[in-house]
């Protein structure tokens, strides 16, 4: 692990009185800024910390991750070197995956996780990935690949400049779903909550209800109104939730 690009995690608020931590961990594409104004919007026993990956935002000049352990071992590394104490987990799309395996080690590690929110997601048992070797695709087919199965994630790149930033990273991002290996392990001991977005090209023919598998505590889903950015059109309506899961706990 010595030589692996480093994770970190941006804390746009310290509150050092919090009792729980919350890591939020971006869809493909997208940088810890996306969750910026999210701690505004939850209370000061909530602190919320974002997952950067290299490749994006201020680390655009580093190669983005595109195999599954190495990304995962720089992300174990970055979560050992938080401070004792309580966390929960919350991952959109690409992120809801890292999110998962992120908390199957903290809870194998002694850190106490009080909950898991994974969100744009279909349960990973359900079906695997459609083999597609990426590199082959041109910046065409990878726009068109994206709109049939995110929505507005293709459609937000027709911007010439906003496409030449975006797409290498969604590029190595889609290689590092493609890699992930299959996702067996004893189901965690936290709840588990899914969230959908109800227009959501990605998740509109699963049965999410899957997810339950990943948890041998409570579980819900909550439907959100929007495509697969729904988190970002709608946040105050998921905010509103997690507020709520981890005020129980």
């Amino acid at each position: 692990m010595e030589n692996l690009p480093e994770t970190v995690l941006r804390c746009p608020a310290p509150r050092p009185m919090a009792r729980i931590r919350l890591i939020c961990v971006p869809h493909a594409g997208a940088g810890a800024s996306i969750y910026q104004k999210w701690s505004s919007q939850l209370p000061e026993t909530i602190e919320l910390l974002a997952l950067q990956l290299p490749g994006r935002e201020e680390r655009l000049v580093e190669n983005p991750f595109t195999s599954w352990q190495p990304m995962h071992e720089s992300v174990c590394r970055a979560l050992d070197r938080l401070p004792p104490g309580p966390v929960a987990f919350f991952g959109h799309s690409l992120g809801a995956m890292i999110a998962l395996e992120a908390a199957r080690y903290v809870s194998t590690g002694g850190r106490r996780l009080k909950h898991v929110f994974v969100s744009g997601r279909h349960w990973p048992g359900d079906s695997v990935e459609e083999g597609i070797d990426i590199s082959q695709l041109t910046d065409n087919k990878m726009l068109t690949l994206f709109t049939a199965r995110y929505g507005t994630q293709g459609a937000a790149m027709e911007n010439p400049e906003v496409r030449e930033m975006v797409l290498p990273v969604l590029r190595a991002d889609f290689s590092l779903l493609m890699s992930c290996p299959e996702m067996r392990a004893e189901p965690l001991p936290c709840p588990v909550t899914v969230f959908s977005g109800s227009e959501d090209p990605g998740t509109a023919d699963k049965d999410l209800s899957l997810w339950q598998a990943e948890t041998r505590a409570a579980f819900s889903h909550h439907v959100i109104p929007g495509g697969h950015l729904f988190h970002m059109e709608r946040p105050e309506e998921v905010l509103q939730h997690i507020r709520s899961h981890l005020e129980k706990t």
